[in-house]
């Protein structure tokens, strides 16, 4: 969770509803926030996408039905909570419904049979995405108008907000450019009304691509010459003729030895969705050069100039988007040590069998060439092959059966946890005292359930809304046994679905097909997984020196995970609350 504060340039609205809707609109799409406080990777407009491309495939290539079993019930869930759909476009909802648990029920059936059913299925599929598509976005910003200036609803305006945020990026609106909207249009300067920016924010994300004129600069394309100044709908040339007294353009725009400027038409909803497209029509032409013609890897530069059509160029040299939005642990060199002698201890000192150590290492190498390339798809490949080699210990069966099971076990051991962390930072951040600072996750959540001490901490936090209606939404999750395995859960079957969903994405990059949903969220999220998978196994290994084997871990990790939900199930939160001061298999 990433907390917005008045500084500088940045003034937040006094009103508290005003408020609490930048707040959370900085916290879901700041690139470090936590994947549980971020915008969400599906929506109801990408979930019928890939819904209806799997069931496409079950008649086309024996997509499994479990594939399209598990979407449907995650489509069921998404369109069920989506206040959109429920109160413009219930009937569409009301004929699906039967439909898609019927899907749902043939989880693990296989077979391609077109049956009456599955083809009304899509037809009504077809119906609601034609309708949501022209509509949609259109509704959310009513919704949201709604929510905010009338009703003064925070939990209407976060599930509004996190969708319109999911909608946005599905439509290839950028992080960055996302990120931007909170200092330049909702927090500028200026004494502009809040009802005025909510209707320029609007204005801006309903603009409609926009056509530009986008300029790579490429080196060490020793093999260049004159005529290759149009190749594959791409102007080239060595100079590159630009007025800008920017010095940042003028020196981006410099001759160099060997140094091409490849100019490109794209349109896009933002600068970088346009950066991207055109980046991805450079890219399919390079592959080309790079194969016939040109032996020296030919570098492209991640930034580059953006010109709407019939304008002069602007004064930013914008840069591709590359972040992947997750958390960062900012360690000192004190905690980095510990980390070391982890590692140390694991690969050198510790009674690990070969084989495991060398899972690990190469998870390691695999994730920093993912952290290297700036492609996304390349990253992507690197981070999954990581977490498949971790996982996979010599089961036969499925593979994406073995890694579900035992990714899903690891990440529920920990997930309480890294939501308190998270919490006690952002509290922390605010200035509110917990009583030391350095307090433990298993101690803020005694406290944040014990009546008195948590009135206090609610008055030390009242000046950012959306920081304490996550808490107390987090403290209602986990008020007894009950309420916790819920929560748990539900985050299962989140997890179950999404870690199907990153096993279909990477077979889709391996096969070269298309897919359909946004990598840089999927990205993120997959990058959290392994990093977490690898600091679990590392701390595991440590405290438990008699473990010699991933096999054997992963076997602990698996008990841990189902004594933790029957010991809630049984109103019983000891094991829970040893969970939050250390990982117990």
């Amino acid at each position: 969770m990433r907390i917005l504060k008045d500084a500088g340039n940045i003034k937040l609205p006094k009103d508290d509803v005003n408020k609490f809707f930048v707040q959370a609109w900085h916290s879901l799409i700041h690139h470090k926030s936590l994947d549980s406080h971020r915008a969400r990777c599906m929506n109801s407009l990408n979930i019928i996408r890939e819904l209806q491309e799997l069931i496409s495939r079950r008649d086309r290539l024996k997509t499994a039905e479990k594939d399209i079993a598990l979407v449907a019930e995650e489509a069921l869930d998404i369109l069920k909570s989506d206040m959109v759909i429920k109160r413009s476009f219930q009937d569409h909802i009301n004929r699906l419904t039967e439909l898609l648990e019927n899907e749902i029920k043939k989880k693990g059936k296989q077979g391609k049979e077109k049956t009456t059913e599955s083809r009304l299925l899509t037809y009504y599929l077809k119906d609601l995405r034609n309708n949501l598509g022209k509509k949609y976005q259109d509704f959310l910003f009513s919704e949201l108008d709604t929510a905010i200036f009338q009703k003064r609803d925070t939990e209407e305006i976060f599930s509004l907000t996190r969708t319109l945020l999911s909608v946005l990026m599905d439509k290839s609106h950028s992080m960055e450019a996302l990120f931007s909207i909170v200092g330049h249009v909702l927090c500028g300067a200026g004494d502009e009304t809040f009802r005025n920016r909510f209707s320029r924010l609007k204005s801006i994300l309903s603009q409609g691509d926009v056509d530009y004129e986008i300029i790579f600069k490429l080196a060490s394309f020793k093999k260049y010459t004159d005529n290759m100044s149009e190749l594959g709908g791409i102007t080239f040339s060595a100079a590159l003729e630009i007025e800008s007294q920017y010095p940042k353009i003028k020196k981006f725009a410099a001759k160099g030895l060997n140094t091409v400027f490849a100019r490109i038409e794209a349109n896009g909803l933002d600068t970088q969705s346009a950066g991207v497209q055109a980046k991805q029509k450079l890219d399919n032409l390079l592959d080309l050069i790079r194969f016939e013609l040109e032996g020296n890897v030919i570098k492209v530069d991640e930034r580059f100039i953006a010109r709407k059509k019939h304008n002069d160029v602007d004064n930013t040299l914008y840069r591709l988007p590359s972040r992947i939005p997750n958390p960062s642990r900012n360690l000192n060199d004190e905690t980095f040590l510990g980390f070391l002698n982890n590692v140390e201890y694991t690969l050198e000192g510790a009674e690990i069998q070969a084989e495991s150590r060398k899972k690990i290492t190469s998870a390691f190498r695999f994730y920093r060439m993912g952290r290297d390339t700036p492609q996304y798809e390349n990253k992507f490949i690197n981070w999954w092959t990581a977490l498949e080699y971790l996982l996979r210990t010599g089961e036969s069966g499925s593979i994406i059966v073995e890694i579900e099971r035992k990714l899903t076990s690891a990440l529920l051991l920990e997930y309480t946890s890294k939501h308190l962390k998270s919490y006690i930072s952002a509290c922390a951040y605010c200035g509110a005292d917990m009583g030391g600072a350095w307090i433990s996750p298993a101690d803020f959540f005694d406290l944040i359930h014990d009546t008195a001490r948590w009135n206090d901490i609610k008055k030390k936090i009242d000046k950012y809304p959306f920081l304490l209606f996550s808490l107390e939404k987090f403290q209602k999750h986990t008020k007894d046994a009950q309420s916790i395995l819920t929560f748990l859960k539900t985050h299962e079957n989140h997890l179950r679905w999404h870690i199907n969903r990153l096993w279909r994405m990477r077979c889709d990059i391996v096969h070269s097909a298309e897919y359909s949903i946004n990598l840089t969220l999927l990205s993120g999220n997959l990058e959290y997984y392994l990093k977490t998978l690898l600091n679990m196994l590392l701390e595991s290994l440590r405290a438990n020196p008699l473990i010699t084997s991933l096999t054997e871990l992963f076997i602990r990790i698996d008990h841990s995970a189902n004594r933790l939900k029957k010991s809630l199930k049984s109103d019983d939160q000891t094991f829970f609350k040893d969970l939050l001061k250390e990982i117990k298999i």
